[in-house]
């Protein structure tokens, strides 16, 4: 959450990344030197769905080259992690560290996005602040908070009071730090995890949420500097010019309709991966900007997708790798979600302690919720790829 981005030739990548496909190739090669350990693959299983669909699509890309390095890029950011996170992630233990691990990479985060916000101060408005994270940070925070919540509420049930304390700090950081991104697809996702925690654990975080949001609404409702947010809110339900959100949001949907019809001239192998601003200038409406203004600093950044991991699959490679995709997701929420409601009973689950199995469908809600707004075969899709790959394992977990 806190490692720069990296840009070589046509591939985004972070160093957080390039530290996870160095750890999953030095697990294969201590594997293979003991192949007497099993090595479940089931967690793979749909994204080399994905990856098939992108090689077939390849020899009819516009760009072949692209579209290698997009294969390259599924290969080691996607099915490697899927595939060896399971294995090392093999008991409630390292899961639990692993949580922890996201919780405080986003408290770094948090706190750092939280220091710039102070220094640059409100006297124009509440300052946007994106991080070291970039357009992520939202989603990290959201991920982080949903954790923070889970811990603090069986921190409070254990009558522990150090850690509810040190608990709660974590909530308002990530809290703060997410309201600071300005991120609307963020918001949506923290409250939809919220929902989706409360409703299968614990019903206080559903009513704990709803008050949060009276709060949050009567705070902003009438404060200048709260002018921005009020508008991005706004901006998230109605196209009125003027809001801010609004350029981005009628951006988005000009991408939108660029990438529904690759999908109707190319529904089944799609234009090639990474292949969409090649193919942008042959289906996109008359005057859409190839290049937006993105983040505090306002940098103008070229196109590279139509900002959703849906429609960018849907174009790039057709209908079989957005299936795909749904499939997988859909695989780790069903499975997370029986595991959630086992729970309940606090019988010890398969590699899994009865408060991991909320926090990892809240995180597989949360990257769900991403996908519609951003495109995850880019970068810094490390934590999304181990939360998916955590809800798609085996029924039975091995240790490694």
């Amino acid at each position: 959450m806190t490692t720069p981005r990296i840009a070589f030739s046509g591939v985004h990548i972070n160093a957080g990344d390039v530290l996870g496909a160095a750890a999953s190739v030095c697990w294969l090669a201590s594997w293979v030197l003991s192949r007497s350990r099993p090595m479940p693959l089931a967690a793979g299983m749909w994204p080399s769905v994905i990856l098939t669909a992108a090689a077939a699509s390849m020899p009819s890309s516009l760009d072949v080259r692209a579209a290698g390095l997009g294969l390259a890029e599924l290969t080691v950011l996607w099915i490697l992690p899927a595939v060896v996170v399971p294995n090392i992630l093999s008991t409630p233990q390292r899961v639990t560290q692993f949580l922890t691990c996201i919780s405080v990479g986003s408290l770094i985060a948090g706190t750092a996005n939280l220091v710039e916000a102070i220094q640059v101060g409100t006297a124009g408005g509440l300052p946007q602040v994106w991080g070291a994270a970039q357009y992520f940070q939202g989603y990290f925070q959201v991920i982080a908070l949903t954790i923070a919540v889970s811990r603090l509420l069986a921190a409070v049930a254990a009558r522990r009071t150090g850690a509810a304390l040190l608990w709660c700090l974590a909530g308002f950081v990530n809290a703060s730090a997410l309201l600071l991104t300005q991120t609307r697809g963020a918001w949506l996702a923290a409250i939809v995890a919220m929902i989706v925690l409360g409703i299968l654990w614990r019903p206080s975080v559903l009513i704990g949420t709803i008050g949060v949001l009276l709060v949050v609404v009567l705070t902003f409702a009438s404060a200048d500097w709260a002018s921005v947010v009020r508008e991005r809110v706004q901006s998230t339900f109605t196209l009125e010019a003027g809001l801010s959100g609004f350029e981005s949001s009628l951006g988005r949907l000009g991408l939108a309709v660029t990438a529904w019809r690759m999908f109707l001239a190319h529904p089944l192998l799609g234009v090639g991966l990474k292949n969409f601003t090649v193919a942008m200038p042959l289906y996109s409406p008359p005057g859409l900007p190839l290049a937006y203004e993105m983040g505090p600093n306002h940098i103008l950044t070229p196109v590279e997708g139509p900002h959703s991991t849906y429609l960018s699959l849907l174009s790039e490679v057709g209908i079989v790798g957005l299936i795909g995709l749904l499939c997988w997701q859909g695989a780790a929420i069903r499975r997370l979600y029986r595991d959630s409601r086992a729970s309940r009973d606090s019988r010890p689950l398969d590699g899994l302690s009865p408060t991991n199995a909320p926090m990892l469908l809240a995180g597989v809600i949360v990257v769900a919720v991403y996908n519609c707004f951003f495109e995850m075969n880019q970068t810094g899709t490390l934590i999304f790829v181990s939360l998916l790959a955590l809800g798609s394992r085996p029924p039975t977990a091995s240790p490694s």
